[in-house]
């Protein structure tokens, strides 16, 4: 009986050794035809940027077919929830935050910490030396899920889309504190901005540097078709073919 016993434990040891083991292969077979599909995108085109920010969790890009998360809690509108890069800041006071970065004389370093949650955002870490003015009117830098966006390659505009992990914090879909990141201005500025346009785009590159991968100083994107980036950006929006080449940013 004890015989019998032991077998039994041992076959239900080896099957789901196996079940764990083909498990993490199609995980990792998953993952990497991601990884092989992702382009490192070094520039494109600021003034064209849409994001998707919705407050619903998206679907997971690697759960199968009646897996967990396999389908949004909300399915996307017709544009695919994208929004221009100016939409990302509507809540802030552009021209508080100018005057406030303005004003910044004294040297003093300024720490936002990430938060990955269906809508991402930098959150200030306030403490005494942080001034009033970011406390006032800078608390929260809100964080793009994806970006949108057009590039030049052999003298034509692709379009492609990078995406911030907001699961890289997660076990078994619980948040855990790991894979913290945190984003840290060193003030004063070397130029601040002196229009809302720059404004918005100063913002804009704090926002995304949890996008960029440093060695090589780059964005893991994917590439998208022209049907999806005409919903995405508007045809109206994106870059003609025949016009001299734009200036790509970072400049």
């Amino acid at each position: 009986m004890r015989i019998q016993h032991s077998f039994v434990s041992a076959t239900v040891l080896i099957l789901t050794l196996c079940v764990s083991v083909l498990f993490n292969a199609c995980s990792t077979a998953s993952r990497s035809k991601e990884v092989n599909r992702t382009r490192a995108i070094t520039q494109f085109v600021p003034y064209s940027v849409h994001f998707r920010r919705t407050p619903t969790k998206g679907a997971d890009p690697y759960a199968g077919p009646g897996g967990n998360d396999y389908v949004a809690e909300k399915l996307p509108d017709a544009r695919f929830d994208c929004e221009p890069l100016q939409s990302l800041f509507k809540d802030i006071d552009l021209d508080g935050v100018r005057k406030c970065l303005a004003s910044i004389s004294n040297q003093v370093d300024v720490l936002y910490r990430l938060s990955r949650d269906s809508a991402p955002a930098f959150t200030l870490d306030e403490n005494e030396s942080v001034p009033e003015c970011l406390k006032k009117g800078l608390k929260e830098i809100p964080v793009p899920r994806e970006i949108f966006f057009e590039t030049v390659e052999e003298s034509r505009p692709v379009c492609y889309a990078g995406r911030l992990n907001i699961e890289e914090d997660e076990l078994f879909w619980v948040k855990l504190p790991i894979a913290r990141k945190a984003l840290r201005l060193s003030f004063p500025l070397d130029a601040p901005p002196n229009s809302d346009a720059e404004t918005v785009l100063l913002l804009f590159s704090w926002a995304i540097t949890p996008f960029w991968n440093d060695t090589p100083r780059s964005i893991p994107s994917v590439f998208v078709p022209d049907a999806v980036c005409d919903a995405c950006l508007g045809s109206k929006n994106r870059l003609d073919p025949s016009a001299p080449p734009p200036r790509l940013w970072p400049y």
